[in-house]
């Protein structure tokens, strides 16, 4: 299956949990949200590591998985070229 560009609108729980299965899946994504773009990174960060720590997959995978990610303040710029929106 080819890898998509996926565009995230809203990074919350729900959001940062959806992200996170596109990225290990191997998609880009871009994240959207309108609060500060740390507090996202850290969420996706968060469960990436709990998932290496319950052997859900390696480090690697994780690293990987955060490098596919974007994350932006704009919305035109999260769905511009995005394949699928959620």
């Amino acid at each position: 299956m080819a890898s998509e560009k996926i565009a995230f609108i809203g990074t919350g729980i729900i959001g940062a949990g959806l992200a996170v299965n596109a990225l290990v899946a191997e998609n880009d994504c871009i994240l959207y949200d309108v609060s500060e773009l740390n507090e996202a990174k850290q969420r996706i960060c968060n469960i990436l590591q709990s998932m290496v720590e319950a052997e859900a997959f390696t480090q690697d995978v994780a690293d990987a998985a955060y490098q596919r990610a974007i994350f932006t303040n704009d919305m035109e710029e999260a769905v511009s070229e995005a394949s699928f929106i959620q």
